[in-house]
């Protein structure tokens, strides 16, 4: 890194530390800061540049950062109920994550690996009794994620699905998505609104329940409202 873009990035180096490595508990000295910013991003920042970028986060940018002269200790981080993220939200949220069915194992890690980001490497240790466990019956490829797009493709160009439901072969015309929570039977669901060639009113099918499908050339046939009512 060219010598110019280290000193723009200084300020970055010290900000991300002071968030990563430290609150009221976890105090750090100058010389820590100047370290674990040597071993994060390989620079090597002096003392002074680091008193320097600290003022400057608190005078120019409103950050709260306690420093020597407020707890005779070093420079810690204090976090911004308005913007950071406590723990207790961020377990919150892993948990309905890892709890929904809807959101198959891949895309949860790495959604639980930027969410863990958001906290401090100590609040990272707390999570690790407090997340549910990742369920049985969680999805474990991309079958309801492809399912969701190839129905929200057809209901965009108005063409008819086929697609096996209860072992039959079903021809659908889908009008529109609906998205419930169920108590009981499972975290989240989807449920597909259309018409079928059989029946002469709508019906909901749960996406999940729908297996193999297919978009047709054929355009949808919707119920008029004369039929409908």
């Amino acid at each position: 890194m060219e010598k110019g873009n280290e000193n723009k990035g200084n300020i970055l180096y010290v900000l991300n530390t002071l968030k990563k490595y430290s609150d009221d508990e976890h105090i750090l000295s100058c010389n820590d800061i100047k370290e674990l910013i040597k071993k994060d991003y390989d620079v090597n920042i002096d003392s002074r540049t680091i008193r320097r970028n600290i003022n400057l986060l608190i005078e120019k940018f409103g950050y709260d950062i306690s420093t020597y002269n407020d707890n005779r200790k070093g420079y810690y981080y204090i976090k911004n109920i308005d913007i950071d993220f406590t723990l207790g939200e961020i377990i919150m949220i892993i948990n309905q994550i890892k709890l929904a069915n809807d959101i198959n194992e891949e895309t949860s890690n790495l959604l639980v690996n930027k969410l863990e980001k958001q906290i401090n490497i100590f609040d990272r240790e707390k999570l690790k009794s407090n997340i549910a466990k990742m369920k049985e019956q969680k999805t474990k490829n991309w079958e309801l994620v492809n399912s969701l797009e190839i129905v929200s493709q057809a209901i965009e160009e108005k063409k008819k699905i086929q697609f096996i439901h209860n072992g039959k072969n079903i021809i659908y015309s889908p009008q529109y998505i609906v998205y419930r929570k169920f108590k009981v039977l499972t975290p989240f669901n989807y449920i597909v609104i259309g018409t079928n060639n059989t029946l002469n009113n709508n019906i909901g099918i749960l996406l999940s329940s729908m297996k193999d499908i297919k978009i047709l050339d054929e355009e949808c046939e919707f119920l008029d409202e004369e039929k409908n009512k």
